[in-house]
């Protein structure tokens, strides 16, 4: 997994503890059901484990983390080339049609220097004599 460190195993299985208990209960709140009982026993299963030896859920807390990076494997780059032909190619075209060049790239034959002047702005330097 390289640099990537799993969680603590005992946190791992409170977050499924609470994950398996929002599944038994969801009925309960979404149609007035009852809740889950196969829910309910892997809840209580997450929790005895997490509470007296979390070490047994090291296996599947390494597991859950090597699936988190093969989602984000296959998920980064769609999620990336989305944001980049949704915002990014738009404002480019957008700025390419109203003129701005932010830039300036293009080549100039005529130019001695390519360095941009400032004005100066603020206080001058001769007034940071003594800072501290």
């Amino acid at each position: 997994m390289g640099d990537i460190q799993p969680s603590s195993d005992k946190s791992f299985g409170l977050v499924f503890t609470v994950l398996f208990t929002v599944i038994a209960i969801w009925p309960y709140f979404d149609r007035g059901e009852a809740p889950q009982i196969w829910a309910v026993v892997i809840a209580t299963f997450f929790l005895l484990i997490s509470l007296i030896k979390p070490g047994v859920l090291a296996p599947l807390n390494r597991l859950w983390t090597r699936f988190g990076l093969l989602l984000n494997k296959i998920t980064e780059p769609i999620f990336m080339g989305i944001f980049f032909f949704v915002i990014i190619s738009p404002i480019a075209i957008l700025m390419r049609i109203s003129g701005k060049r932010p830039l300036q790239l293009a080549f100039e034959k005529k130019a001695t220097s390519y360095w941009i002047t400032r004005e100066q702005s603020g206080p001058t330097p001769d007034s940071m004599k003594q800072q501290f």
